[in-house]
């Protein structure tokens, strides 16, 4: 409950991460490189790439919510890839709603911004706009702000209940009575779309919330493909970012191994793939095999991050790793937690961006360990869970911490010693992954990225 109340209590208030930037996605067609593929020397910039694309649609501009981030739209994304769309028809607006005083007014200006520059590229004079979650109290802003002249369809989705929208255009509310952060949603004039059975992710990334916005945005055309189809070639991109602030890791190495998910260990030493990220923080392209699963290494502000990821069925450029950032704003208490960490026990992340996990639906064991049911519970809607021994006792106490007040985030007392090399055993809805137990200073921290199909 007191969680809910958090949540709503910030969507009044405030809206979620990252500075803006334009979105460029690989997969529309052929993909021309000027470098050799998989080069493994550092690349001091991403690659830069010819899309063999050309569509007369309107451009779409994505805009997230609370600790969201461009990757929550990333199934939407390639959905309208293979429906006719071409990379440089779709945009994400990434956004930190860690400012002080939690004001989203700071960022009408710079999405203002990036929807004027989208018109301008693409040579039209309307966009297509979805909002998500505390995303949409930024757009109701903009859009009452006089953006609503550049905006030809709005979606609202899993956003608040009492924003105030215009009522001279053409407006989709998108919500679930199973999203037990925000609910059903209606607003008077406006398309309603009621789906059963989502939660607060789901809501931008099913299939079936892909269908309605699909045919929003088409005047009522069906999309062709819904599954998302296995491509012959497989681009990757994305950003690293400060997790909370959200801000860009510049100048930051990024290294790409092939992973054996059933061993814990890299296939090789060698690597496959590696990229020095730019001012906004973005690495790429690297072109990735089908069927294999990747470790993204970097390192940050003196600490090792291990990124586990795939395998991926088509292009992905919304690709993000985050990093822990400065201790301050709402997370302060909750981070400065995991800046006291010790050699002796692993810490390592469980992270869905797509989907949250509920109970009688979805289950998480941790060395066939079962967890506490409350993580489960459809009002946490948990996405993000952290483990290690915060206790410091040597022990699993299997108990909650600061993180647990916040939507979407969780985090567990368990303990994993380090003395012996041993992987990790993740199993998650019938996927099991195995990773190992690295000592968080010297050897880093392990996050795992599980991406779940409807």
């Amino acid at each position: 409950m007191r969680k809910h109340f958090l949540f709503l209590l910030s969507l009044f208030s405030f809206a979620f991460v990252f500075l803006f930037t334009s979105f460029h996605l690989v997969g529309c067609s052929e993909v021309k490189e000027t470098k050799k593929e998989n080069e493994t020397d550092c690349l001091m910039k991403t690659q830069e790439i010819r899309y063999d694309c050309k569509s007369s649609k309107r451009p779409i501009i994505f805009v997230h919510g609370f600790m969201g981030g461009g990757d929550n739209f990333s199934l939407m994304i390639q959905r309208f890839l293979q429906n006719g769309y071409c990379p440089d028809d779709l945009f994400v607006f990434d956004w930190d709603t860690l400012t002080q005083n939690f004001s989203v007014s700071y960022a009408v200006e710079p999405l203002a911004n990036l929807i004027e520059n989208a018109l301008k590229s693409k040579g039209k004079d309307k966009v297509d706009l979805i909002c998500h979650s505390m995303g949409g109290v930024l757009c109701s802003l903009y859009l009452n702000q006089g953006g609503k002249e550049k905006v030809a369809h709005y979606v609202h989705a899993a956003s608040l209940k009492n924003v105030n929208l215009p009522k001279d255009i053409k407006i989709m509310t998108l919500s679930s009575k199973d999203d037990t952060l925000v609910g059903e949603v209606i607003f008077d004039g406006a398309e309603n779309v009621l789906e059963d059975g989502l939660d607060h992710l789901q809501i931008v990334s099913s299939e079936r919330s892909f269908v309605h916005v699909f045919r929003f945005f088409n005047e009522g055309l069906s999309p062709s493909v819904l599954k998302i189809q296995e491509e012959g070639k497989i681009y990757l991109a994305g950003k690293i970012m400060t997790l909370g602030e959200n801000a860009p890791l510049k100048n930051t190495k990024l290294e790409i191994y092939e992973f054996d998910e059933r061993t814990g260990e890299r296939k090789t030493k060698e690597k496959v793939g590696c990229f020095i990220t730019n001012e906004k923080g973005e690495w790429g392209v690297f072109l990735a095999k089908p069927k294999t699963i990747y470790e993204f290494f970097f390192e940050s502000d003196g600490r090792k991050y291990h990124y586990f990821a795939g395998p991926f069925r088509a292009s992905y450029h919304t690709l993000y790793f985050r990093a822990l950032g400065k201790d301050y704003g709402i997370f302060s208490e909750a981070v400065s937690r995991f800046l006291d960490l010790v050699d002796e026990s692993s810490f390592f992340v469980f992270f869905s961006s797509t989907r949250a996990l509920y109970k009688f639906r979805d289950y998480l064991k941790v060395d066939d360990n079962d967890l506490p049911q409350r993580i489960f519970e459809p009002s946490q809607a948990t996405v993000a869970i952290f483990f290690g021994d915060f206790n410091k006792n040597g022990k699993s106490d299997f108990v909650g911490g600061p993180l647990s007040i916040f939507p979407l985030l969780e985090d567990i007392d368990y303990f994993v010693a380090t003395s012996t090399r041993r992987p990790i055993k993740f199993e998650s809805n019938g996927k099991i992954f195995y990773f190992p137990n690295f000592k968080p200073i010297s050897e880093g921290i392990s996050i795992i990225v599980f991406e779940f199909d409807e």
